[in-house]
């Protein structure tokens, strides 16, 4: 039997939830309501007096309805540097992943790579969680901080980078079968 596409049908599992995570994650970390806080009027000393409903890495959202950019004169804490680190790390490695998979359904790839980018899956599903370490800036301890929308996107995205990171090694594993059935036997698989 042959192969119509270059790395079989098992690359579109994993190749969608890239696709997912990745979307997610861009709405996690590019999102205004990433922090929920519980009184307003406690955090306003950090947002220049105004009235901020949530707080994302990039921006903030205030009771007003509207989305501001944080100033130049704002202080970052070290887990907001952090965390906008973590964001900006998550987004390079999975634009790559996407575009592994972009090239992996007509290209076939050898199997070391596989597991490089499941490799890289894990270590963006873990960069995707450190972005949580904005819950512990000084914000967070002044009044209670709830997940905002963006938070439960970045849950999400975390979810679905673990889960192609695991779906990848599969492939990696159906990719050295491949191989060995071309040592041993005919072009894609044929004895």
């Amino acid at each position: 039997m042959t192969r119509k596409l270059a790395n079989g049908i098992c690359c579109f599992g994993p190749a969608t939830f890239v696709s997912a995570a990745f979307i997610l994650s861009q709405f996690g970390s590019k999102g205004c309501e990433y922090i929920q806080f519980g009184d307003p009027n406690e955090v306003s000393d950090f947002f220049l007096r105004n009235q901020v409903d949530y707080a994302g890495l990039y921006c903030f959202h205030t009771q007003s309805g509207v989305n501001y950019m944080y100033s130049d004169v704002f202080e970052y804490s070290n887990e907001h540097s952090l965390a906008r680190s973590m964001g900006l790390a998550t987004t390079i490695m999975g634009a790559i992943a996407w575009c592994f998979y972009v090239v992996a359904i007509c290209v076939r790839v050898p199997p070391f790579l596989w597991l490089l980018v499941s490799l890289t899956l894990v270590a963006t599903c873990i960069c995707e969680g450190l972005t949580f370490k904005f819950f512990s800036t000084d914000m967070c301890n002044v009044t209670e901080c709830g997940l905002g929308t963006s938070s439960k996107c970045s849950i999400s995205a975390c979810v679905f980078w673990f889960i192609s990171a695991l779906m990848t090694c599969a492939t990696f594993k159906d990719a050295q079968d491949r191989k060995a059935e071309q040592v041993g036997g005919g072009q894609d698989g044929e004895p």
